[in-house]
């Protein structure tokens, strides 16, 4: 995050919209598993969080994957570049 172009949060959330948890799922683990929404793992969300689900409905629509957004993030980024 110290070095460009990574230094622009803009262009680490674009990546982030690229990465397809879900089909990683279902592809890699064959569905054994879930998509990590938050950095908190399944293990830890009953000991380490107030409400988990809360945390993770608020932090999934940064990671979702979704090809547009991430476009749109990086035209900013190239505009301002």
């Amino acid at each position: 995050v110290n070095v460009a172009p990574f230094d622009d949060a803009r262009l680490r959330q674009a990546i982030n919209h690229l990465i397809p948890r879900e089909r990683i799922v279902e592809n890699v683990f064959s569905g054994y598993g879930r998509p990590a929404w938050t950095p908190i793992p399944q293990l830890a969300q009953g000991s380490g969080t107030a409400d988990a689900d809360a945390l993770e409905e608020e932090l999934k629509p940064m990671n979702e994957y979704n090809v547009e957004r991430a476009e749109e993030l990086l035209e900013q980024v190239a505009a301002d570049n």
